[in-house]
């Protein structure tokens, strides 16, 4: 599963839960049973996925990123976008998200 199918699982489980809600109905318990288990898949895909996915070190895309720190010359997105960085004196690096760079550094 990839993110894009994530978010799309996500925008599912949001608009039935609303559209329950709206007409003061619980779902079918079928319905409910089949959202919880794919609320756990969900997840499952969330906690294990890679947070580098669709980050390269090169401008070609043949070398991932896969630790802080390293330079990042190329991204792709969940929906297709490309950013390309082919100077590599001017390539960013990768870090945590939400942390300081500072604590980032290798």
């Amino acid at each position: 599963m990839n993110k894009k199918q994530m978010l799309d699982l996500m925008r599912l489980l949001s608009a039935l839960e609303s559209w329950a809600m709206s007409r003061s109905e619980r779902l079918p318990s079928y319905l409910h049973e089949q959202i919880a288990n794919s609320t756990e898949t969900l997840e499952g895909y969330i906690l294990e996925s890679n947070p580098y996915e669709g980050l390269y070190q090169d401008a070609e895309g043949t070398i991932p990123v896969t630790a802080v720190g390293q330079p990042v010359g190329l991204v792709v997105d969940p929906f297709s976008n490309v950013f390309v960085q082919h100077d590599p004196e001017h390539r960013p690096h990768a870090v945590k998200f939400g942390h300081p760079a500072e604590e980032d550094k290798p």
